[in-house]
């Protein structure tokens, strides 16, 4: 069985902080892009999927006929006779009970909340309050569905994050699944930041998550089972614009541009032995459970606090993962 990724690419707005392939221009072009998609999709027909994700830019934006469209296209060219999970992204602005109504075999939406305060998701670009971002989570906790919350840590000028998560957690948390947190600037390595972070992660494992990803908490037998695929170098398909695939240690991309996409355009990419063996160190360094075998020369950050022995191997401490990218070049 495989997973499959469907990237869409459009949004009403490109936030600052957004890495990702998206376009805030181009709405009329979604139609197309569906065609597109079906097109990409019957190369691949039969194929038999145990896990759906469904990300973006913003694919609650789409209508809900789109949205039906959308979920027929995967019906008719998939097997989901052993379908586990089915993620699809939203944002609260866009995110209604009507799609949500449509979309009943979805059972895990990631909601995009960043941040509790108006003015700081004003600031950043983002389009909802945080008024309209619980009415979205009531809808969803109504309809029993796994929830996943994504929140940024590390705004500037918003002293009172953790007041404000820790009361969130309080009076919500046992409604939420999953729990994404994410420090801006790629993991800055700011004292205040990561002061902050580091009590973030406190207050959230207070509350029954566990820590099992670097950047992911989850409630017992709730992690993101499509995610886990991806760090444990499962074989996924990925469909629509700037998408990848892992097909027989082979990794193929989609073009970023949408008339790229549409002209069918792609990479192949042939990882070198090296090249495998450095992607699955850096994977499992992720995973907080898993690690990789200790060597001697990891005793500096043993004793800095920032690994830790686990069994045979040494795994990433709450305190060593804001200076991961510095730790793993050294390792």
């Amino acid at each position: 069985m495989k997973s499959l990724y469907i990237h869409v690419p459009f949004c009403k707005a490109k936030c600052g902080y957004c890495d990702f392939v998206s376009y805030p221009e181009g709405l009329d072009l979604i139609d197309k892009y569906l065609i597109a998609l079906e097109r990409e999709m019957q190369l691949y027909r039969g194929m038999k999927l145990s896990t759906i994700f469904i990300g973006g830019g913003t694919p609650s934006l789409l209508s809900v006929t789109q949205l039906d469209k959308l979920i027929k296209l995967i019906k008719n060219n998939f097997d989901l006779t052993s379908l586990l999970e089915f993620t699809l992204e939203a944002n609260p602005e866009s995110l209604t009970l009507e799609k949500i109504a449509k979309l009943n075999i979805v059972n895990r939406f990631s909601l995009g909340l960043q941040a509790f305060d108006n003015n700081i998701l004003k600031k950043i670009g983002r389009l909802h309050t945080f008024e309209r971002f619980q009415q979205v989570f009531a809808y969803l906790s109504d309809c029993q569905k796994d929830i996943n919350i994504d929140l940024i840590v590390g705004f500037k000028d918003y002293p009172y994050f953790l007041r404000e998560l820790n009361m969130f957690l309080k009076n919500e948390g046992h409604k939420i699944t999953h729990l994404s947190l994410y420090m801006l600037d790629n993991y800055s390595t700011a004292e205040d930041q990561v002061e902050t972070y580091l009590e973030s992660v406190r207050i959230i494992k207070n509350y029954g998550f566990l820590h099992y990803e670097i950047s992911n908490f989850a409630k017992k037998g709730k992690e993101c089972k499509h995610n886990l695929v991806y760090w444990n170098r499962g074989e996924y398909l990925g469909l629509g614009p700037s998408a990848c695939s892992f097909l027989k240690e082979r990794r193929y991309k989609n073009a970023n541009k949408l008339a790229d996409y549409f002209n069918g355009k792609q990479e192949v990419e042939e990882l070198s032995n090296e090249q495998v063996e450095l992607e699955k160190k850096m994977l499992n360094m992720r995973l907080l459970d898993k690690g990789i075998p200790y060597q001697k020369k990891y005793d500096f950050w043993i004793q800095k606090g920032y690994l830790k022995t686990k069994v045979k191997n040494v795994v990433l401490t709450d305190l060593g993962i804001p200076f991961f990218n510095q730790i793993f070049l050294e390792l």
